[in-house]
């Protein structure tokens, strides 16, 4: 027995499917280009990397140049404490010439006076600050020293200042040093370098005075 199906059925199931297949192109089709742009998106942006390696470069021109500024300000104040220290062992070798008798100090306080003033006028140059310059003051614990010496009879004298000359050359030998050993490669630190030996001789001769006091 048979049943007859209609050709119209036929037809219409044809074109239900075809239909249905085409909604699916649509679909497929339609999702493409959320796929493409989302492949855009996740690709780098050339623009950005150069503005990235811009903004780190210009970070590292602005640390070099922080630190650049903080060497300067650090000679500099080398430069500072080494003139006063200077400064302060002329006065006094000054005084020495005043008050003592003993040929051995005075030659030793005319070294100190000619090689130190000597070491103040590189420093200033090679600083290249012009408004820095040798002070006329003692500061107030040099003054001090000062005036004890300056109250000494002449038998006393020349121990007492020996022995501050000593201390004196310990304490600039540690600055020296320590600026000779920086490593910048700035004028003072190449000056500091080249000071060390006379400020060693001088304290090499400053204990060997003392022996014979």
């Amino acid at each position: 027995m048979y049943i007859r199906i209609p050709i119209s059925f036929f037809l219409i199931a044809g074109v239900l499917a075809t239909t249905n297949l085409e909604a699916q192109s649509a679909q497929v089709t339609a999702a493409k280009p959320d796929s493409v742009a989302q492949q855009q998106t996740q690709l780098p942006n050339p623009s950005s990397e150069d503005a990235a390696r811009g903004t780190l470069s210009t970070q590292a021109q602005q640390l070099a140049q922080a630190e650049q500024t903080q060497s300067q300000i650090e000679n500099i104040e080398f430069a500072k404490q080494a003139i006063e220290r200077s400064e302060a062992q002329i006065k006094l070798a000054e005084l020495a010439l005043e008050k003592s008798e003993n040929q051995t100090v005075r030659a030793f306080a005319l070294q100190i006076i000619s090689e130190h003033s000597s070491a103040s006028e590189k420093l200033l140059e090679g600083s290249g600050d012009k408004e820095l310059k040798p002070t006329t003051m003692l500061a107030a614990s040099q003054q001090k020293i000062y005036e004890r010496l300056e109250q000494l009879s002449t038998g006393e004298f020349d121990l007492a200042y020996i022995e501050v000359e000593i201390e004196a050359l310990q304490s600039t030998l540690n600055l020296y040093r320590s600026e000779a050993r920086k490593g910048n490669g700035s004028e003072l630190e190449a000056i500091a370098a080249r000071t060390l030996p006379k400020l060693e001789q001088q304290l090499v001769g400053a204990e060997d005075i003392k022996l014979t006091l």
